[in-house]
């Protein structure tokens, strides 16, 4: 509203009366609707305040964005996203899972099928069961092998066990999809694309569009200054790169040396997995190992010490090569030598992705292949699945623990040296606040999340503490330790990247979920489906009790008479939402044209206009125009 101030109050009056005049003209249920629509109005923006004061940690990003910009912020958004999803799994498995067993199930003993008399643990034994899982942590709501087989008051708990391992899957499969199209809306910025376009004007979004107002501190603006200057770099390196290309020679000798790096990279992967291996049978196949495991007898304290690292041996193998292999991809992606950084860049976090994703994934294939069901109480393991919930749940443990070191101690510890060290000073960087290695360690916490949540209900739940800590903790040394990026870090763009990641990480949780529901034979002495064949076998059972025309109707959905027309309209759907997305792209890239044209046009025109300017003050101040101006003032 243009105007000074006394024009807006009384256009404001003026609004005011016509609203107030318009309310007394209507009558009888309008009325109320307009009444009720005031009301709902006012109320609505009541609740939005309210929902906006009381959003977890928003001074606290506030701050972030505002000392160190909106691209390390939203690293710190991803976590509280991320803290939410949990709290929402864990809602789910609480509500379908743990309150039924709660109320009326029958917990299992694992550690004492045959009902034996138990001497009490010692405070050491008990110290050690929080980190690895056993011992009295074995026998709580956390993991699988506790729960009941048998209907609950008319509740069939196998099948809402398996119904609520469902509406997880399918409830975070929703969610990633809805934020990656939110994502991907906000991302869309085309402004860089038509400078790019443009003769001339490469770097024109980088100078005027790459500053973050949001940044509130001298000592950020001057890092930021030095963002875009590298960003300038590695664009000119980048364009470089596309214009000079390498010679042959160059080229058979570069080959070959990037099929020694990627050589070494798949020596590392398979160190890893032999290495996790032999920690892993090392444990499950030692007949000491299961005695003392088994044993009622109180250990002495270097026993338990003893049996308790060499539970944790192969999560410890993991923690290890996933905190040391990261800077060595790193270093060996340099010595390739990439011609675009960002593609340096990109291997490094592929090469760490695939890293973390399958040491913690052959962990589980190696608890299905080593570790059989067992038909007698006496086995030491008569759980595989709370087994496999266990080491899932060391992993979470261990990689929280680890984080503390890393970022705590070590970080702290180096910071303090290189202050009272002008020598470290003047030859080394403060560490940087790396963004997409720290959004990769959160993609891995929600993987082991996905991973086990069949084995271990309930660790979510941990997951929810371990994101809390993960905050505070990324933030202290955020704020202490590092310095923010030297890269630019566009938020948009790289969060419907990490969003992505995140679904292709819950479809890579699936394959072991699903080959343990529909593949693998339950432990005969434990858990809800102890008398099945599978975890899906109780599917067709609840068919088969179903009346008539529920098993008939569920019969035509699974019969090829409802599947075959379903799949080809599928494919019709998905054949032209690809055709929309195709004309959508041509009319942006027409538009990118028309653009590009008329800016070229006007470009014309304002030089054609600036040739005849010139050829008319040369006519003008010519000797035969100066004859003639009598004459025309005549």
């Amino acid at each position: 509203m243009a105007g000074n101030m006394a024009q807006r109050r009384e256009m404001r009056a003026i609004q005011n009366e016509e609203e107030i005049n318009l309310e007394k003209s209507i009558t009888g249920f309008e009325a109320f609707r307009w009444e009720v629509a005031k009301k709902w109005r006012k109320t609505r923006r009541i609740l939005t305040e309210i929902r906006y004061r009381l959003t977890l940690w928003r001074e606290s990003i506030k701050d972030i964005e505002g000392r160190y910009g909106s691209g390390i912020g939203s690293f710190f958004l991803l976590v509280r996203w991320l803290l939410f999803l949990n709290l929402f799994i864990s809602l789910i498995m609480f509500i379908m899972v743990y309150l039924p067993q709660k109320s009326g199930g029958q917990l299992t003993d694992t550690t004492n099928l045959n009902n034996e008399t138990k001497t009490p643990s010692a405070w050491y034994i008990d110290a050690q069961a929080l980190f690895s899982g056993r011992g009295f942590m074995e026998n709580t709501e956390l993991f699988y092998g506790v729960y009941t087989e048998k209907n609950i008051g008319g509740y069939d708990f196998p099948f809402v066990y398996l119904l609520a391992v469902g509406a997880v899957l399918l409830g975070c499969f929703l969610i990633l999809l809805y934020s990656m199209g939110i994502s991907s809306i906000k991302s869309f910025d085309d402004r860089k694309e038509i400078s790019k376009a443009r003769s001339g004007y490469s770097y024109f979004h980088q100078a005027f569009g790459g500053w973050e107002f949001s940044i509130s501190e001298t000592r950020t603006a001057k890092l930021r200054a030095c963002a875009i200057s590298t960003d300038f770099e590695e664009e000119v390196r980048t364009q470089t790169a596309v214009l000079m290309k390498r010679t042959r020679r160059e080229m058979l000798k570069l080959y070959p040396f990037r099929v020694l790096t990627s050589s070494v990279v798949l020596m590392f992967y398979s160190a890893c997995g032999i290495s996790i291996y032999y920690a892993f049978t090392s444990v499950t196949e030692d007949a000491i190992y299961e005695k003392d495991i088994k044993s009622n007898e109180t250990l002495s304290y270097n026993e338990s010490v003893d049996l308790f690292f060499r539970e944790m041996a192969a999560t410890l193998t993991i923690s290890a090569y996933c905190l040391f292999l990261p800077p060595l991809f790193e270093l060996i992606a340099k010595f390739e030598k990439w011609r675009v950084p960002q593609v340096e860049y990109q291997i490094t976090l592929i090469r760490t992705y695939i890293l973390k994703m399958g040491s913690v994934t052959s962990l589980i294939i190696y608890t299905f292949t080593k570790v059989k069901p067992c038909q007698e109480a006496t086995c030491a393991r008569p759980c595989w699945e709370t087994f496999a919930g266990q080491k899932i749940y060391q992993v979470m443990v261990v990689t929280f623990i680890v984080m503390i070191i890393k970022d705590l101690i070590y970080d702290t510890l180096v910071r303090k040296v290189r202050e009272k060290s002008q020598y470290l000073k003047d030859r080394t960087n403060q560490f940087e606040f790396e963004i997409a290695s720290n959004v990769l360690e959160v993609q891995y916490a929600q993987a082991i999340v996905w991973l086990g949540f069949y084995y271990a209900p309930l660790i979510s739940v941990g997951m929810v503490f371990f994101l809390f800590g993960m905050f505070y903790v990324k933030k202290f040394t955020l704020f202490r330790n590092t310095a923010p990026p030297t890269k630019i870090f566009r938020s948009d763009r790289r969060n419907f990247v990490f969003q992505t990641l995140l679904l292709v990480t819950l479809v890579l949780s699936l394959l072991p979920i699903g080959y343990t529901i529909t593949g693998l034979q339950p432990s005969p002495l434990c858990g809800p489906f102890r008398d099945k064949k599978n975890p899906y076998s109780i599917i067709p059972e609840i068919i088969d009790d179903s009346p008539p025309v529920t098993r008939e109707i569920l019969g035509f959905i699974g019969s090829p008479g409802f599947i075959v027309p379903a799949f080809f309209v599928l494919v019709i759907f998905i054949i032209r939402l690809i055709v929309t997305i195709k004309t959508l792209q041509k009319r942006l890239k027409l538009h990118k044209t028309v653009i590009v044209q008329d800016e070229g046009n006007q470009q014309f025109l304002k030089a054609k206009m600036q040739r005849m300017d010139k050829t008319f003050n040369k006519i003008r101040n010519s000797d035969h125009m100066s004859e003639l101006n009598p004459l025309i003032r005549v």
